[in-house]
């Protein structure tokens, strides 16, 4: 069977999961479908997925990558099952063949437990394979934190991947392995960096602390010594005098508000600026830049609650007509790019996460007036 060998850096807690399912189902024969979109790490889990089977003596493993032309025939005839093991056999790229292939496959009973890998689409070519689907996960935020802090520990120890960055990676990549690979690789200047950085701030830190403690103690010590006998004595002077009450008036200050008494600090209270208007917020926007939808509601009372109960700087509530109805929305802050605006998305409390908040162009918004 074709199989390459790679070096696994981080298997998710989920993948692990299907794995220990994998290991429970195998003795019992029948199959599994594991679904993910195209580039999820299907070839890869498969890889790992062999290496933890492999490790019981009792267990053999077979992977196929499968092609158009590949017949029911042509497969069986790859391995031999040993009645005395639990046989797994691995079928890769299952949507490239024919339907009646699979079909035939997974109804011949030759104790032979089939692992089916593909994308979603195939269960509608082979209904059959619904009785036994299951979804491989993508990659969630510490996934891919750990894959990334994985990675560069093989290439340098001493890189350090500030989680903030890691989750920027996670919602560019969507989750998807090989594109957190791709996208660390393209930022690894980057993290180099911010760890060099780290680093020397630390040690610029360290001096600068033992500098300044060896200097206040110089200091305290040339005043002891070298302090005037006679200040000295007019601070012992001072200091054995009663209080005295001074029998001078405060001294006044003219001010266009009155009169205040010396010693008071005036503020000029600067001119509030008029708040932007929703049109005004909007129109100086980026179109490129995104904010984001927290609310839609046809009543305006409904939306207006719900925006006040917020209390969110940078809110706003606007009208849109949609398919002649007027809904009124609420909207809040503005962002680069959707990696921050997701992460502003999760910093938000449960009950307005209830509301299913969503990510809107200020394209889209502007287009819409």
């Amino acid at each position: 069977m074709e199989h390459v060998d790679r070096k696994l850096i981080h298997v998710p807690d989920s993948w692990m999961r299907l794995i220990n399912l994998i290991k429970m189902q195998a003795s019992s024969g029948n199959f599994i479908f594991l679904e993910a979109p195209f580039a999820a790490g299907k070839s890869t889990f498969a890889e790992i997925l062999i290496k933890k089977l492999t490790i019981n003596d009792e267990v053999e493993v077979f992977y196929q990558k499968l092609h158009p032309l590949v017949t029911t025939d042509s497969i069986l005839s790859q391995f031999a099952v040993n009645p005395a093991l639990t046989s797994v056999v691995i079928l890769d790229d299952a949507a490239e063949v024919e339907a009646t292939v699979l079909e035939k496959l997974i109804s011949t009973n030759n104790d032979s437990y089939y692992v089916i890998l593909s994308e979603p689409e195939l269960v509608n070519r082979v209904p059959r394979l619904q009785n036994s689907r299951f979804n491989l996960p993508l990659f969630n935020k510490q996934d891919c934190h750990k894959l990334l802090s994985k990675m560069y520990q093989f290439k340098d120890p001493t890189i350090e991947i500030p989680l903030l960055e890691s989750e920027l990676v996670y919602y560019e990549s969507k989750g998807f392995p090989a594109e957190i690979i791709k996208i660390g690789e393209r930022l690894s200047d980057k993290f180099k960096r911010h760890s060099s950085g780290v680093k020397s701030f630390d040690i610029a830190n360290k001096g600068i602390f033992s500098t300044a403690v060896l200097l206040i103690g110089f200091v305290v010590l040339a005043t002891y010594l070298f302090w005037p006998s006679d200040k000295k004595d007019d601070k012992n002077n001072v200091q054995n005098q009663p209080n005295q009450i001074s029998n001078e008036l405060p001294i006044n200050i003219e001010s266009s508000e009155g009169t205040v008494d010396a010693g008071e600090l005036l503020i000029e209270q600067g001119k509030k600026d008029k708040p932007l208007s929703f049109n005004e917020w909007v129109a100086k926007q980026d179109p490129e830049h995104y904010t984001i939808q927290l609310y839609s509601n046809p009543l305006e009372f409904d939306a207006k609650s719900f925006k006040d109960k917020l209390d969110l700087a940078d809110s706003y509530l606007y009208p849109v007509n949609i398919n002649a109805q007027l809904q009124y929305r609420v909207v809040w802050g503005v962002y680069p790019n959707r990696a921050r605006a997701q992460l502003a998305i999760q910093s938000l409390p449960a009950e307005i996460l209830k509301q299913k908040p969503w990510l809107r162009s200020f394209k889209s918004i502007q287009e819409e007036l």
